[in-house]
């Protein structure tokens, strides 16, 4: 088969990227072409792809989704041009086979937001135009006739598009995200704490996330003020001066109070680095979770008391410990072999 994998903004380092690559390489091995369609593309150590095609945009700002969808679209419908067997989106407002949910629902988030802060949240969603833009396009990749079949990485976005489109229910698969268990379960604590700056015996509640106001970091500050002096927060919201598994390693708890997100992929490197984690229900990634096993979903982010009792509770050594290794376990269950296959699963499906 000839399928087309669509990104706009390509990476070599994204989190999107990566899943693409490893699908683009299990498609391989299975004797299908995959080919790219992006707005631009930096070329990673190794690449996956048969061919790229570049759609530059003209456009600036907000406009630049649409008017990518807009010229990916064309491409399709072409006659000249070679055809796809399958088209597999990971950007709204494409006329695809299949499209993966990896950002959530946007009408949702802005609900949140608004719930959230009503004030600032309002003005906030409907004075940013590209907020209407991305409604648009979202709009279009719901509706039945647009999109085959629609991936959702956690069932809490897959009761989001019900909610909010009325997508039939038999044409959502739910692929949660997997994580590489040995590599964020090998850091090194000294290697980490030395390049944090970090003493050795204190008791460090790590935050890993940009967007203060999504990712809650005001919450996560007050409930750690409330927890008491001894608990150290780090929120890291820009590359860190070490690698990943050795900042989990360097970490003893793991807080993610975030207002939206569809699946955070931090909650599965934590549990994979041996972090219990407290997070809220309005994270996807919270379905990996066995609340009082590998840590502690509290239902609302904006309930700060219970977040803070939940860190209390995980100031204690061995119930961190006994946790932690649960979450080890519980995250090796997430694996990047099994996303693929969950996902080769569903193209097929899309096919049928």
């Amino acid at each position: 088969m000839r399928i087309a994998l669509v990104r706009r903004a390509w990476s070599p380092t994204g989190g999107a990227e990566h899943y693409l690559n490893r699908l683009a390489a299990r498609l391989k091995d299975r004797g299908h072409a995959c080919v790219l369609l992006c707005e631009h593309w930096t070329q990673g150590p190794e690449s996956a792809f048969a061919e790229v095609e570049r759609f530059p945009v003209p456009s600036a700002g907000w406009r630049r989704p649409k008017a990518f969808a807009d010229a990916v679209n064309v491409r399709l419908a072409a006659k000249g041009e070679t055809p796809f067997d399958l088209v597999f989106a990971l950007e709204r407002g494409i006329r695809a086979h299949l499209y993966r949910a990896g950002d959530g629902v946007h009408r949702e988030w802005l609900r949140r937001r608004a719930r959230h802060a009503p004030l600032t949240g309002f003005w906030r969603n409907w004075t940013n135009p590209k907020n209407r833009t991305l409604l648009a396009l979202e709009r279009a990749t719901f509706h039945p006739r647009n999109t085959r079949r629609v991936i959702a990485n956690s069932a809490m976005v897959r009761a989001d598009i019900l909610r909010h489109f009325g997508y039939p229910e038999a044409r959502i698969d739910v692929v949660p995200n997997g994580v590489d268990a040995a590599r964020f379960g090998g850091g090194s604590r000294a290697a980490g704490r030395e390049a944090m700056g970090w003493d050795p015996d204190e008791t460090v509640c790590l935050l890993v996330g940009a967007g203060a106001e999504r990712k809650g970091h005001a919450a996560a500050t007050e409930a750690c003020r409330r927890a008491g002096a001894d608990l150290r927060l780090a929120i890291i919201d820009q590359p860190p001066p070490c690698s990943m598994p050795d900042l989990y390693a360097a970490a003893d708890i793991f807080l993610l109070p975030t207002l939206y997100d569809p699946f955070a992929n931090v909650t599965l490197e934590a549990m994979a680095a041996g972090l219990p984690v407290v997070t809220t229900a309005a994270n996807g990634g919270s379905e990996a979770l066995r609340p009082g096993l590998d840590g502690f979903v509290v239902g609302d982010p904006a309930d700060v008391a219970e977040m803070a009792s939940c860190l209390c509770v995980l100031k204690d050594p061995s119930r961190r410990a006994t946790m932690g290794a649960s979450a080890r376990r519980q995250a090796a269950a997430y694996s990047l072999d099994r996303n693929v296959e969950s996902t080769l699963a569903s193209i097929q499906r899309a096919l049928a």
